[in-house]
């Protein structure tokens, strides 16, 4: 993986009880980024610009295939941890206050190839101890300079720097 990245996040939640099907909208997010790979850790930073022009800075910290974590800071600052199979409490901090939230992760998929990592998380989330929605969150990262169409054809991204 080179340093210069590319970000594609996807996200779909679902009130319990409701088929993903179901869910018409999904909430993606396109971004350049940087990778790095310290300490038997690969990280991920990625800024994205809110409906008001402020920034939120994201990193992704993949400590293995099954544990994950998620930082924003900014306006809206938040760690989601996700591991499979644990339940991992979070403070959300919006500009109205502090929220109680919950990730618990039924499971974790994630391939790696040299140019390519994709991480899926399938995890419910609760607020104030209460179920609020099932959720799916789908992270691609490529190198800028490589990128693989779902059909597995690569296709060259130049760099967005």
């Amino acid at each position: 993986m080179t340093k210069d990245v590319l970000v594609r996040i996807s996200g779909v939640h679902q009130s319990p009880g409701e088929n993903i099907t179901d869910v018409d909208e999904a909430i993606e997010l396109i971004v350049p980024g940087a990778y790095y790979y310290k300490n038997n850790k690969q990280y991920i930073l990625y800024e994205e610009i809110g409906e008001n022009g402020e920034i939120t800075k994201n990193q992704l910290k993949i400590y293995d295939d099954k544990h994950v974590e998620i930082r924003k800071s900014g306006s809206l600052s938040v760690c989601m941890m996700f591991e499979t199979g644990k339940i991992h409490p979070a403070a959300y901090q919006t500009p109205f206050g502090e929220i109680k939230i919950a990730m618990d992760t039924r499971a974790i998929e994630m391939e790696e190839e040299e140019n390519r990592i994709s991480i899926e998380i399938d995890y419910r989330l609760e607020v104030n101890r209460e179920p609020l929605a099932d959720c799916r969150i789908e992270i691609n990262v490529w190198s800028v300079g490589y990128c693989s169409h779902p059909s597995g054809v690569p296709v060259t991204v130049s760099s967005p720097f």
